[in-house]
């Protein structure tokens, strides 16, 4: 009897999950973590948005400070920068908080539990660390002039963009080696001659890594459309037109100082002046329907890799100790492209909805964007679990080149095209009606082209000895060298 491998603990605790996410593909969740888990993700980036910005406060003390708080830290000692001391330590505080989050999420959990509001809490988090550091009464100015949405859009810009470049563009990442598989196979197959089919029907031979090429191409479109995706982030109050801080300090172009902070301290994204209470969010609209391309892109290539297998020209590596069906021993199924595709299926619509949903908000700020943005990091996982499932089942093929070239020989039909573009080179009329005649629903044999090629008096010699040549299989027009040459244009990117 074969050895059977006990659980670890968080095996048998994921066993109990709801969601798929944090049992099943738990993997899933411990890579997006640190950017869309609520309290070591979201809220610790709001953390650091709210030490961003009592930092800047502090170090324009001139602006920013009353007069007397300014007058008692310079009689207490403190050097010539007043605020040196604090600023380093609030520094610590997001270091801190970086290295171990969880301590400080559950603070600020426990603090959410009596005010009732997350951003609140984070607030409320900082004060109680400054206080306990000997700066109370600086508390004040955490949050000062601010709406949460002011801290929670640039938080999500950091979580999103941070996953982008960390997890799922990442040279180690699962996109990557999908594109890796896919340019092994397409340079080792470029010139593996292969039956099309257009609308079912047998067409024009291409080879498989040409086939595979068109893939190639998109995904690497998707990959830039992705990459370059600026976010935009909004630092302007209740509705976006500074009245709290005008009203306290109005003599400061407030406009200049809200976009000086967010450059200064997020120099990546585009400062977006002109919104209300909420960033208007068109920038993760655009980057949903990027993914949704993305995911669109790996659902047709799993559904022809599918049928690929199913018409016997590709097969499966077959794994040892794997069972393929519960009653049927010889069965080797493609489950990871199953897998894959029904990712995409399920993620299209969601996909749709976060954009339809994100785009709108009443008046100048409802709450429904808040619920959706939650789910940001699910959609992150419905990606990297496609991109997993087709990579495993990439990572499976093996191609039949025997079986290819026997299907290729069993319909000398496709040769048709090119007879007829022959032909009608030669200014012969009526020629593409010619090979209708002879070969549409009929059944057609090499050598009855050969025959009708030998008896067309308007062709020369040469003519007609180039197209005996021809045969199925090396009937690929271009195929190779555009199969190589998308690696040429594509693949730097992504090494």
């Amino acid at each position: 009897m074969s050895e059977v491998r006990t659980l670890s603990s968080e095996e048998v605790a994921a066993l109990k999950s709801v969601s798929p996410f944090t049992g099943r593909y738990q993997w899933v969740s411990v890579a997006l973590e640190e950017y869309f888990g609520e309290g070591v993700g979201l809220q610790r980036h709001r953390l650091r948005v709210m030490v961003s910005w009592l930092r800047y406060i502090l170090s324009h003390p001139s602006i920013f400070i009353d007069s007397s708080i300014l007058e008692r830290y310079k009689r207490s000692g403190h050097s010539p920068w007043v605020f040196d001391d604090a600023i380093d330590f609030l520094s610590k505080l997001v270091n801190t908080a970086d290295n171990d989050p969880l301590p400080m999420a559950i603070r600020i959990k426990e603090i959410e539990k009596e005010c009732n509001h997350d951003v609140k809490a984070v607030e409320i988090y900082i004060a109680e660390k400054l206080t306990d550091a000997g700066f109370g009464d600086l508390c004040s100015y955490i949050h000062l002039g601010c709406t949460s949405e002011d801290v929670t859009n640039i938080a999500y810009a950091c979580s999103i963009k941070n996953a982008i470049n960390e997890v799922l563009l990442s040279s180690e990442g699962r996109f990557a080696g999908v594109m890796a598989e896919l340019s092994r196979m397409i340079e080792e197959y470029a010139d593996v001659p292969m039956l099309s089919l257009t609308h079912g029907q047998p067409a024009t031979p291409t080879t498989f890594g040409k086939m595979l090429s068109t893939y190639y191409a998109q995904l690497a479109r998707c990959r830039d459309g992705i990459d370059v995706i600026r976010p935009s982030v909004k630092f302007g109050g209740a509705t976006g037109n500074l009245a709290a801080l005008v009203a306290t300090y109005p003599e400061c172009r407030w406009s200049q100082i809200a976009e000086d902070f967010v450059n200064s301290e997020y120099g990546a994204f585009d400062y977006n002046k002109f919104c209300d209470q909420i960033e208007t969010h068109d920038w993760v609209a655009r980057l949903m329907n990027e993914l949704k391309i993305l995911i669109g892109v790996l659902r047709a290539l799993d559904q022809d890799m599918w049928q690929y297998i199913s018409r016997g020209i590709l097969g499966q590596k077959v794994i040892a100790k794997e069972v393929g069906s519960s009653t049927m021993p010889n069965k080797v199924n493609p489950i990871n492209f199953e897998n894959s595709e029904g990712l995409a299926k399920l993620s299209t619509g969601m996909f749709s909805s976060m954009v339809d949903g994100l785009l709108l908000s009443r008046m100048q700020r409802d709450l429904s964007d808040s619920v959706m943005q939650r789910f940001i990091g699910e959609l992150f996982g419905f990606v990297l679990l496609a991109l997993d499932s087709t990579l495993k089942g990439l990572r499976k093929i093996v191609v039949n080149e025997t079986r290819m070239r026997e299907e290729l020989d069993a319909h000398p039909e496709v040769l048709a095209e090119a007879i007829q573009t022959k032909l009608r080179s030669r200014g012969v009329p009526n020629a593409y009606n010619r090979l209708k005649e002879l070969t549409r629903g009929q059944m057609v044999t090499l050598e009855m082209l050969r025959d009708f090629i030998r008896s067309q008096s308007d062709l020369s010699d040469n003519d007609k000895t180039a197209l005996l040549a021809l045969r199925p299989s090396n009937y690929i027009g271009e195929s190779e060298s555009i199969a190589l040459e998308v690696l040429e244009k594509y693949r730097p990117i992504f090494y």
